[in-house]
């Protein structure tokens, strides 16, 4: 029996769609708990409550299996409903018959909807099944307030079903679209080429659009290409690519669409890259040159110049994590950031790039404000190398989390942050820390009280002295190395533990 009872109705969902029924004025989200139970019946009484109900804004009710009527009542509610905004419904079982039973039964004719999250439900395609994913399509199209559309994890969806999906679309169809999530459908290079046509049709290059595409790792370098045409005509803001397959090629060409770009945000994490996907870009710069011809006359003369550069402007954020890119492509990106551009965020945890990758990044004219090196295994040299960060007037959170350095490395890193610089977070988890550092920190919170240091805390206490492990375990076993039978779960003698932590200045009581 479950702590909610047998018979207890505090399983049952009756009391909060009476709530919806009555247009409970302070019911703005409603959320079922997965513990509750909510069924085709419930649906249908939800849906006719949603119907007149003027105050209900968010319905969250995914992981629920409500059949084919309990969508179709709902779909109906929605072209009534006027104040809906964001729509999580159904659950694993749905599939396409299911998806389409709420999408087109009213759901299409919604004057309010502008979120629905339709991922994991099964939608698989199969020849049988084109029509009514292209039907979904269409219906979803005629939403005219729909924002954010989210179709993840329906990883049987394939490049077939986003094909048959967007094959009705027109340039007046998504018009107010604005995010479109995509991510682990199963899509390839013919899925990708399919979004990048609607995106096309729709051409609208004054919105700001997130493309999520992450997980698909069937793209690979040719969807990169595709991709980069969308980047170039200014269709999307937002592109996620994680674990796309892209490689080299297909990246290069997304950075090479950059330049004449309005793209804010970019991942590319684990993506097998090398340092080969950081190739130059060629821009073109035109001067004016004005010569004497004689006394009274001039001749202008004008010069193309093409100068070989790589850049990340106008990027905001770039994360390129996971990829073996090494020191050579970290200083292709930090020479970047000194000349050409500035981000808020880099994230290039784990990605080889060593101490040359280090002090390149971490250079003073490098324009980074959030930078991410987690779990680089820099180790000693890396992590006291990183001390050149107070030279940096740029960056303000540092990550150096999970590079297994020893204490002596943290210390050099911390020595050089005794007085204020541009650095307001450093985060050091996943690295030794001891009484030596500890010490260090509580003077820098003296010395420099605007940094904040996140890390490992050892065990303490409240006197604030570090009660080692060893020393309770000895204790607990009675001494004379008692402590290894107390570690694999012998007597524990609570007198010596606690008389040792009380001598440590533990509150025992």
């Amino acid at each position: 029996m479950s702590a909610w009872g047998t018979n207890s109705d505090a399983r049952s969902c009756s009391k909060l769609i009476a709530r919806v029924a009555s247009n409970d004025e302070k019911l703005h989200t409603l959320t079922i708990l997965p513990l509750k139970t909510f069924d085709v019946n419930s649906a249908i009484s939800l849906a006719e409550a949603l119907i007149s109900n003027t105050h209900l804004t968010t319905m969250q009710i995914s992981g629920k299996s409500i059949g084919l009527d309990g969508a179709k009542a709902i779909s109906s509610a929605l072209q009534h409903n006027t104040t809906l905004e964001y729509l999580s419904v159904g659950s694993f079982d749905m599939g396409v018959g299911g998806v389409l039973s709420l999408t087109s039964n009213g759901m299409q004719h919604s004057k309010s909807l502008k979120s629905i999250d339709l991922g994991l439900k099964s939608l698989s395609f199969s020849e049988c099944d084109a029509d009514k994913i292209a039907t979904i399509g269409q219906s979803l199209m005629s939403i005219e307030t729909l924002e954010e559309l989210v179709l993840c994890r329906n990883e049987q969806f394939l490049s077939a079903g986003v094909s048959s999906f967007f094959r009705a679309s027109s340039c007046n169809n998504f018009k107010s679209l604005r995010l479109l999530d995509l991510s682990e459908c199963g899509i390839g290079y013919d899925g990708c080429e399919s979004v990048c046509d609607f995106l096309k049709l729709r051409n609208d290059t004054n919105c700001s659009f997130e493309l999520n595409l992450n997980d698909n790792p069937l793209i690979g370098g040719e969807g990169g290409a595709a991709l980069s045409k969308i980047v170039e005509a200014n269709l999307v803001n937002k592109l996620e690519v994680n674990a796309c397959g892209l490689g080299d090629v297909g990246v290069a060409a997304l950075f090479s669409a950059i330049f004449t770009s309005s793209l804010s945000h970019l991942n590319v994490s684990s993506n097998g890259l090398s340092s080969g996907a950081f190739s130059s870009t060629s821009t073109t710069a035109t001067a004016t040159a004005t010569a004497t011809a004689t006394a009274t006359t001039t001749a202008t003369a004008t010069t193309t110049t093409t100068k070989t550069i790589f850049t990340l402007a106008p990027l905001n954020s770039l994360n390129i994590s996971n990829n073996n890119i090494g020191a050579e492509g970290v200083k292709r990106i930090a020479n970047s950031l000194e000349t050409y551009c500035e981000l808020a965020d880099l994230d290039l945890s784990n990605t080889n790039l060593g101490l040359e990758g280090v002090e390149a990044i971490l250079a003073p004219a490098v324009h980074v404000e959030s930078l991410r090196l987690f779990n680089n295994k820099l180790g000693h040299s890396g992590v006291g190398g990183a001390k050149i960060v107070n030279l940096n007037s740029h960056i303000v959170n540092l990550d150096l989390g999970g590079n297994e350095a020893g204490e002596i490395a943290v210390c050099e890193l911390l020595e050089g942050l005794r007085e204020a610089t541009a650095l307001k977070v450093l985060e050091i988890g996943g690295n030794t820390m001891g009484g030596e550092a500890e010490r260090i920190l509580k003077e820098i919170a003296v010395s420099n009280p605007g940094l904040d240091v996140a890390r490992d805390i050892p065990e303490r206490n409240q006197s604030d002295n570090i009660v080692s492990k060893a020393s309770v375990d000895e204790a607990a076993g009675g001494g004379g190395g008692g402590g290894e039978d107390f570690a694999k779960g012998g007597i524990v003698n609570m007198r010596n533990v606690n008389k040792v932590l009380k001598e440590a200045g533990w509150k025992v009581g």
